[in-house]
């Protein structure tokens, strides 16, 4: 059996800070007047929701339970897990990582080409935003992970 308090950690600590991150930059290209650049990352923002409802411990929850937010009890029962990731969970991990991934090279080469740089400027710069952004999950964990160990020695 597969325990998903780990992939709701990613869901808790990634999919919802990139919502809410992307929604206030649609919001910020609003309210410069920058009308299609504003709505179509608002729109993408959505998009993280759609991953985190893709996780497993999510598909058998009805519209009203997503709706009711999530139980952020899930960290407190975590005490006595291992910190390794299994297979089955890295495995579920990967793929909403990647769907993320593809997400923030399509809104960073919007974002580039809106700008007014060029496609050939564009297209590596946003590439190197997804190779930059697994990198920095993968630290994120490094870091959460030493947390983790320093809070349970204590």
């Amino acid at each position: 059996m597969v325990r998903t308090n780990k992939v709701k950690i990613f869901e808790a600590y990634v999919l919802r800070i990139l919502s809410i991150q992307f929604t206030l930059l649609g919001i910020l290209y609003l309210y410069y007047k920058q009308w299609w650049t504003g709505i179509i990352i608002i729109l993408i923002s959505f998009l993280f929701g759609t991953i985190g409802q893709g996780l497993k411990h999510n598909k058998q929850r009805s519209a009203i339970n997503l709706a009711k937010g999530q139980d952020w009890n899930f960290l407190e029962e975590d005490n006595d897990e291992e910190l390794m990731l299994t297979p089955e969970e890295s495995y579920l991990i990967g793929k909403p990582i990647i769907y993320t991934c593809f997400i923030v090279i399509i809104t960073s080469l919007i974002i580039y080409f809106h700008q007014g740089l060029r496609w050939y400027i564009s297209l590596p710069l946003s590439l190197a935003t997804g190779i930059f952004y697994p990198l920095l999950l993968f630290f994120f964990g490094i870091f959460w992970t030493q947390l983790t160990i320093k809070k349970t020695k204590y």
